[in-house]
């Protein structure tokens, strides 16, 4: 069973309580660092896909997407439990990116507050305390914010660390990023372990990682995930345990379709994209 079919089978209970249809598939694309689905109805989402720079599973060839053309003009459902029976890296970031756009319309402002999702206004941070132990799995994201207000970040990576630090060879040899201390994955238990708070990118949710992840975790009273391979239901995420979700959901598809085609080597342009932090507060565990 695919670790995520749970995620699929909440959003299927959800779309039948709250009277919602999936949209029809209209494309996918492939490009540097990311699997996109559009579907119809607004239902468009996206996912990490392990190329380029961080090829940590080797070069992943997308002539295989083509089979997928069938799917076409058909309801995104049908794609997700083909994809749901894959198990190669392509497969499961294509079949993530289905659960996120299904997940589209659920994740919308209106329904997460009437469900009991409540939602932060910037990027403040202000949970976090100078001396905590903070863990962050996959170098991005969340990592400028804390370095302001921690004395060190512990960052996890399945990348080789010289690909991640910076030296500078003057009078003094120097290394940075300063606050940063960079761990290979061998190191994840006893990290974890002894972390007040820990961020995830959702690149975890792509290769499935994050449910190894999460058991390691004993006393954090902060787990966030966050990227844009994290607008999968946040109801889903919640059950996991994670109470901090900092994601985006697509605006634009038909630019983000001409994007993802022509666009090359560039950040994708943020007019495409809302941006979306999401707490959910058990017990006072984010103040």
């Amino acid at each position: 069973m695919n670790r995520l079919d749970k995620a699929y089978e909440k959003i299927l209970q959800l779309y039948e309580a709250e009277g919602l249809s999936p949209g029809c598939l209209e494309g996918i694309t492939f490009s540097g660092k990311w699997t996109s689905v559009f579907g119809g109805l607004g239902q468009n989402g996206m996912a990490f896909n392990f190329t380029g720079e961080h090829s940590v599973y080797g070069a992943i060839d997308p002539a295989p997407l083509v089979e997928l053309q069938c799917f076409v003009g058909k309801p995104l459902i049908n794609l997700a439990e083909y994809l749901s029976q894959k198990e190669d890296i392509l497969h499961r970031s294509v079949y993530l990116a289905v659960l996120n756009a299904l997940s589209a319309p659920l994740n919308r402002r209106e329904r997460l507050i009437t469900r009991g999702f409540s939602f932060v206004n910037k990027e403040q941070f202000e949970f976090v305390k100078e001396d905590d132990f903070v863990t962050v799995i996959g170098a991005g994201g969340v990592i400028g914010n804390l370095q302001k207000r921690c004395k060190e970040v512990h960052v996890l990576d399945m990348r080789n660390k010289n690909t991640l630090e910076n030296l500078y060879v003057g009078k003094e040899i120097c290394r940075g990023p300063g606050r940063l201390k960079f761990h290979n994955p061998e190191e994840s238990a006893a990290l974890l372990s002894q972390s007040d708070i820990v961020f995830m990118t959702g690149c975890t949710l792509v290769n499935q990682t994050i449910f190894d992840l999460l058991p390691m975790i004993k006393k954090a009273r902060v787990i966030g995930v966050f990227g844009p391979s994290a607008m999968i239901l946040a109801d889903f995420l919640s059950d996991l345990g994670v109470n901090y979700i900092q994601t985006v959901c697509i605006t634009d598809s038909e630019a983000m379709k001409e994007w993802m085609l022509n666009g090359f080597g560039m950040k994708i342009p943020e007019i495409m994209m809302e941006n979306y932090l999401i707490k959910i507060c058990k017990e006072g565990e984010i103040s």
